[in-house]
């Protein structure tokens, strides 16, 4: 498991620009790529809920949050909260924003094939994160990385590393420690417990 510090998800107040790190061990190009986590999604808030965004075939997807997260079985889910809330800042207009965003989102197709999928994978770790001609230089995490340009949160001038996902998990200011989700009620977590470890606890017994 990875060694993050956890807190139920339930007591995490989510807002926009929020990152969403999950780490599936079935996940092939994690692995082909050498990424510590396997998908990225951020966290839009729209009328007052919390939305997941992120892009999967076969194009960008908008599910509600807690339905998102409670249907994830595959592994592990860690959060990177921004340390401000964009909607409270003056300068960004944040409704206007999440809409050109959405708009941009909507314009985009994932490639077909696996092969296809495959070969954009591949390309997202040699190619600059920052240059996308078209909806198949994408994939989860280039997607990203033009989200929170489109925020104000990146500018276009940062020095994005290969490996796009680890490198979204490091990332200081402005957004704080990254966190692993539990599904489990905090009085039955000890330490860093999570799923995996609550389980083996729950056997044992």
């Amino acid at each position: 498991p990875l060694d993050y510090p956890c807190v139920y998800y339930k007591n995490v107040k989510f807002c926009t620009g929020d990152l969403l790190l999950f780490r599936s061990l079935s996940s092939m190009h994690m692995w082909m790529i050498g990424d510590k986590f396997s998908h990225v999604g951020i966290v839009l808030v729209i009328n007052n809920i919390p939305h997941c965004l992120e892009f999967q075939p076969p194009n960008a997807k908008l599910t509600p949050l807690y339905e998102r997260l409670d249907k994830y079985k595959e592994g592990v889910i860690c959060v990177k909260q921004l340390q401000y809330d964009l909607a409270t800042d003056r300068n960004v207009n944040l409704p206007l924003r999440i809409a050109d965003m959405l708009s941009f989102a909507n314009s985009l197709k994932y490639p077909e094939t696996f092969a296809q999928t495959r070969d954009v994978h591949v390309r997202a770790c040699v190619t600059n994160p920052w240059i996308v001609k078209n909806s198949s230089d994408y994939d989860c995490r280039k997607f990203i990385i033009q989200v929170l340009k489109r925020l104000g949160i990146l500018h276009g001038n940062e020095k994005v590393a290969c490996n796009i996902a680890t490198w979204l998990s490091e990332l200081s200011y402005p957004y704080g420690e990254i966190k692993k989700l539990s599904f489990f009620d905090e009085t039955c977590l000890e330490g860093n417990a999570d799923f995996w470890s609550v389980n083996r606890k729950k056997k044992k017994k």
